[in-house]
């Protein structure tokens, strides 16, 4: 009976510690979410890079530390020239669109008048609200200033940091994953390797699919606005471009200011821009998703669209963003866990020869053999 008590008690206090750990880990995760956030797009970036990486260095003479860096370099010059156009051009464009509402604001007025009464009240009203806080703008105040500042200090270094993180996961991957498989059992260390170079690969080739489709539709819209005779043309297809990246209502979201800004500037431009972006979309959505995205992630469409909600509406945004690069990770783990040898259900006994025989061989069979479990090594 005491040894029966002490068995109960002693898996009862495991049972409570157990708890208390998954409660202390979800907790800490929770609170440091955005370092959680940080370090997850730095290694997406990192998986995306490391062939760029892998590549310079067989075609120079280049370490590791000095490919990385000189990548980094190229990068950091592209964005800094990008930063410089971008505000030399739109600096003296953003004064014309603000100078243009006012006549903007008065034409809508002439539109809306033939409208039924109650809809044109409302109209009328917005357009009263739009017309004051143009005319009537106040100058920030200190607070209003000190909080933007603090804001943007607060973007330079979150950019900063995911550089920083990226560029130390590139350089000190193959050390930070033989200490993590360190703590594994020696039998287990081969297989959760394999696993994890595959979902980094994977994970690489989404990110190069994204950023290949933000670049694509931002030289696109870029192209179409300037022909179209848009005003910041190029801060506009930088917005398109970046929105890309949200799922399922980034296109929407890309649209927006360029709707905004033809509304404001040119009218007859509103219809145009609207056409050129559906075009764009159709033709991104139907030819260049297929060709650039084939084989990167592997994930059906249901799991995609499954997953992308889950994640909108767990983490918002930056959830719908990362959950596909998490589910195919989960479903690399998974494949890892199961036999994909026999349907489910279905004894090999119980099939047809011919189906018997045209089953794919068992996961194991790539393996390397029971000695070499032990390697851990890059």
């Amino acid at each position: 009976m005491d040894a029966e008590l002490g068995r109960w008690t002693r898996r009862g206090v495991g049972f409570a510690v157990g708890v208390i750990l998954v409660i202390a880990v979800v907790t800490s995760t929770v609170a440091g979410l955005k370092i959680v956030a940080m370090v997850l797009v730095a290694i997406l970036f990192a998986s995306a890079l490391g062939p760029v990486v892998d590549g310079v260095r067989t075609r120079a003479p280049f370490g590791r530390t000095a490919a990385t860096g000189l990548l980094f370099l190229a990068v950091g010059a592209l964005l800094v020239a990008l930063g410089i156009l971008l505000v030399s051009t739109a600096a003296s464009q953003v004064g014309e669109i603000t100078a243009r509402v006012p006549s903007v604001i008065a034409s809508a007025r002439e539109a809306i008048a033939g409208l039924p009464a109650p809809l044109a009240t409302a109209l009328g009203a917005v357009l009263d609200d739009l017309d004051r806080t143009v005319r009537t703008a106040p100058q920030p105040t200190s607070e209003q200033v000190l909080g933007a500042g603090g804001t943007i200090l607060d973007i330079l270094n979150t950019l900063v940091t995911v550089a920083t993180l990226t560029f130390f996961w590139l350089h000190e991957r193959a050390r930070l994953q033989r200490f993590g498989l360190a703590f594994l059992p020696l039998e287990r260390r081969m297989g959760v390797r394999v696993a994890w170079n595959d979902v980094e690969d994977r994970l690489g080739h989404w990110m190069r699919g994204q950023l290949t489709l933000m670049g694509l539709m931002g030289i696109a819209t870029g192209i179409a606005y300037t022909l179209l005779g848009l005003p910041v043309a190029l801060a506009l297809a930088l917005a398109a471009g970046l929105f890309e990246a949200v799922p399922i209502v980034g296109p929407l979201l890309g649209a927006i200011p360029a709707v905004l800004v033809a509304i404001a500037v040119r009218p007859d431009l509103v219809l145009p821009v609207v056409g050129i972006y559906v075009i764009l979309q159709v033709v991104e959505s139907n030819v260049v998703v297929p060709i650039v995205m084939r084989n990167t992630v592997g994930l059906s469409p249901f799991i995609v669209i499954v997953s992308i909600l889950l994640g909108a509406t767990l983490g918002g945004l930056f959830g719908a963003f990362i959950a596909v690069p998490i589910a195919a990770s989960a479903e690399i783990v998974l494949e890892r866990l199961q036999a994909r040898a026999q349907p489910v259900g279905l004894e090999p006994s119980a099939m047809p020869a011919e189906d018997a025989t045209e089953l794919p061989p068992p996961a194991s069979a790539g393996r390397l053999p029971p000695q070499r479990t032990g390697a851990i090594g890059p």
